[in-house]
């Protein structure tokens, strides 16, 4: 996907808010990524394009939180308190006020310290929708709270955005600005880990069915039905069998205890609004379905 980084950085660099720095972590590319860094770092400088080179590896959707670590700890010695964070992937392309926006927005409210944009085939994202991964803007201030460190375990996403809820922060995914994912979401991973996710962190399983059915219901265009039926599949399977000699398979509780049983506590009363939403749209397309009979 090398012509994708090229897109990626080029919008990054032509940002209405300049980066001052640019870390690129290329873990183990065997197509021209690395000729196509070692341009841009010899364009702008080391400065200003830092390229940390991992070995060759399978695609491995396990090893992004390590590769996340690596560029927060390159990106440490440079960071304040006032300072943020950008994280994204090799195929994600930014409007060009997308920064400057999200920045000014967390500057604002300090709470806030975790927000996106939509992401492009979004009409509109729900209320409460989640932060998205690629995309991703962080306070420096809340990052060393909470040690700098993406957890390793499956659900690493979603764990830092529930920790920061847990702790009294604020988070947002703002429609006015968009971040366009190059490759459709889910077309590398299928959402083989989420699953297992959700298993890790504890979800409780009436939380599980009522999201599945709004899932279905209303946000199939972002997650296809077929994932978000895999999704609780491997949900059920995992929480019934844990599978044998994964490392990333590590159950939150183990090492936060309670920020899970916040977490627990959270969806047993999402649990309950997600299926008296859930009821209310079956009662209105059921009406509507028998008025057009």
């Amino acid at each position: 996907m090398a012509d994708n980084v090229g897109r990626a950085l080029d919008s990054l660099l032509g940002q209405t808010l300049s980066p001052a720095r640019i870390i690129v972590v290329d873990d183990g590319s065997t197509d021209d990524t690395p000729n196509i860094l070692r341009r841009y770092e010899a364009q702008f400088g080391a400065d200003s394009i830092q390229v940390i080179q991992w070995p060759e590896s399978a695609y491995d959707l396990r090893r992004l939180p390590f590769l996340w670590n690596s560029a927060l700890d390159a990106a440490a010695p440079y960071l304040t308190d006032d300072d943020y964070l950008l994280l994204g992937a090799d195929d994600d392309v930014y409007e060009r006020g997308y920064a400057e926006f999200l920045i000014e927005q967390m500057c604002a409210d300090e709470r806030l310290v975790l927000t996106s944009g939509n992401v492009s085939d979004w009409p509109s994202a729900p209320k409460g929708a989640a932060v998205q991964g690629g995309g991703r803007m962080h306070s420096w201030r809340f990052m060393r709270r909470v040690g700098c460190r993406y957890q390793t375990s499956y659900g690493y996403e979603s764990q830092m955005l529930y920790k920061a809820a847990q702790l009294g922060y604020k988070l947002h995914c703002f429609n006015d600005v968009k971040v366009i994912h190059l490759r459709k979401l889910g077309a590398v991973h299928r959402f083989h880990e989420w699953g297992l996710g959700m298993a890790c962190a504890g979800y409780l399983p009436l939380f599980v069915l009522a999201r599945l059915a709004m899932s279905l219901l209303f946000y199939s265009r972002v997650i296809p039905r077929s994932a978000a039926l895999k999704m609780t599949w491997d949900y059920f399977i995992a929480r019934l069998s844990p599978p044998k000699n994964d490392l990333a398979f590590k159950k939150w509780s183990d090492s936060d205890p309670a920020l899970v049983d916040w977490l627990r506590r959270s969806q047993s009363t999402s649990a309950g609004s997600l299926s008296d939403h859930f009821l209310k749209a079956k009662s209105f397309f059921g009406g509507e379905s028998r008025a057009m009979k």
